[in-house]
């Protein structure tokens, strides 16, 4: 008797990096919509759906809030404590990633609100900012020039 085949195509698969990289992305907010956009399907080469998203990283999206506040917390109280955070280097790397994705956002944020308060219509290209930071002391590497 020969084995019946399913319909469609098979079905997408997440690895390690990819069921990490949910979790500390709902960790730090950012909605599911967003989430799907950096998530790619190896064999389509394109973003998955909030459907694929949601069946084949329902345990990440479930818990990754939850257990990211919980080492948080533990790591704050263990500090007011005094006592060395019951984390393992693993955990203390991740903790330190996702703190560290978070710092990036957020100057992502301000500099996109920097960059609204200089020019709210948005009528300056790449070589105006240039010059409008080096007119102010900075050059291209980010020190003050002529000091």
């Amino acid at each position: 008797m020969s084995e019946k085949r399913g319909r469609g195509q098979p079905k997408f698969e997440p690895t390690q990096d990819q069921r990490s990289q949910v979790k500390q992305m709902k960790a730090l907010g950012i909605p599911e919509d967003q989430i799907c956009k950096t998530i790619t399907n190896p064999r389509t080469g394109k973003p998955v759906s909030p459907m694929t998203l949601a069946r084949a990283f329902a345990r990440e999206l479930a818990s990754g809030a939850t257990e990211f506040h919980t080492l948080v917390g533990n790591f704050i109280l263990c500090a007011i404590l005094g006592k060395k955070p019951a984390l393992g280097d693993a955990m203390c790397g991740e903790l330190f990633h996702i703190a560290k994705a978070g710092e990036e956002a957020r100057r992502e944020k301000d500099l996109q609100t920097l960059q609204n308060l200089i020019d709210p219509e948005h009528n300056m290209d790449r070589g105006d900012w240039v010059s409008f930071w080096q007119d102010r002391g900075f050059s291209g590497d980010f020190e003050p020039s002529g000091a």
